[in-house]
């Protein structure tokens, strides 16, 4: 595509593959789901500063197998946000109803999530029956993170243009490794994302709770991937061998040449992994084996 209107043309034409589902929260509001395809329940669960959009180059060829459930979580996109006094509770408890409702609370899913969205998954993992986990971008891993430019504080940028060249830039400081990614789509999913979110997750994805959850999940296959040049961990290899010491279930891959929004950059990769994983458990050949790498 060429333009940012062509791209909100894609992004509108996606949604209209999607049946939509406003589903009753806690405290009032709505939360709103997608779903695509046919098959077995997988679910995706966007990152901070996201929404459905996250998957724009991902949910077509998973529908292909799966019945692709892709919520905007409370606080996002197109969501009312959650009441209660802990946020993040709120969030979870109107997940698990609304995915409960959608699949049944007794109905195995696999999850996929990115970012922030892996905590989330986790912590859906815990509350009810899932079958195979898939963590991207992983968050709460506690460890240093390699060095980056400030990011532009876009809320204090008038124009609509200038907007966008600040939230492109930070797209391409924070979330992408080779900025000749940042097509059109990629900036229209990030601006109409970020504008939306009301939700304040970073704090939440910058604790180290990373180890405990899976130590609660030791049971569940998890495969977890980060960008081997993903800016929010200094260290990949070392951190993957650190947190999946004595969690025999839990396998870490990196992507080479890709950055924190992997699976827009390594989209080809990254479908291809999660379909192995999520048919038979394959693990991704192609990929890097981060607990072996020097």
């Amino acid at each position: 595509m060429n333009n940012y209107n062509d791209a909100l043309k894609e992004i509108a034409r996606l949604d209209e593959t999607s049946r939509h589902y406003d589903i009753a929260i806690p405290g009032g509001g709505k939360m709103r789901w997608r779903r695509f395809g046919a098959g077995e329940p997988l679910v995706l669960i966007h990152g901070g500063h996201g929404s459905w959009l996250h998957w724009a180059r991902n949910i077509e060829q998973l529908a292909q197998h799966y019945t692709v459930w892709v919520p905007d979580l409370p606080g996002f996109g197109e969501s009312d946000e959650a009441r209660g006094d802990a946020p993040m509770d709120a969030l979870l408890d109107a997940a698990v109803l609304a995915l409960d409702q959608l699949v049944g609370a007794q109905v195995p899913v696999d999850i996929v999530g990115f970012s922030f969205g892996t905590l989330v998954t986790m912590q859906l993992a815990v509350r009810r029956p899932v079958r195979r986990l898939a963590l991207l971008g992983v968050a709460g891993h506690g460890g240093a993170r390699r060095p980056f430019p400030a990011m532009v504080n876009w809320r204090l940028v008038e124009g609509v243009i200038e907007r966008r060249d600040a939230l492109t830039r930070n797209m391409k400081d924070f979330m992408l490794y080779d900025a000749a990614v940042a097509d059109p789509l990629a900036i229209a999913v990030y601006e109409l994302s970020c504008v939306a979110t009301r939700f304040r997750s970073k704090d939440i994805a910058l604790t180290a709770s990373l180890r405990p959850m899976l130590e609660k999940l030791r049971d569940v296959p998890v495969l977890a991937i980060w960008g081997d040049q993903d800016v929010t961990l200094a260290d990949p290899g070392a951190m993957a061998r650190q947190i999946s010491a004595g969690l025999p279930n839990t396998h870490w891959y990196g992507v080479p040449g890709s950055g924190h929004w992997v699976q827009y950059e390594s989209a080809r990769e990254i479908n291809h992994a999660l379909l192995g994983w999520l048919a038979n458990g394959a693990l991704p050949r192609e990929l890097i084996d981060l607990t072996r790498l020097i």
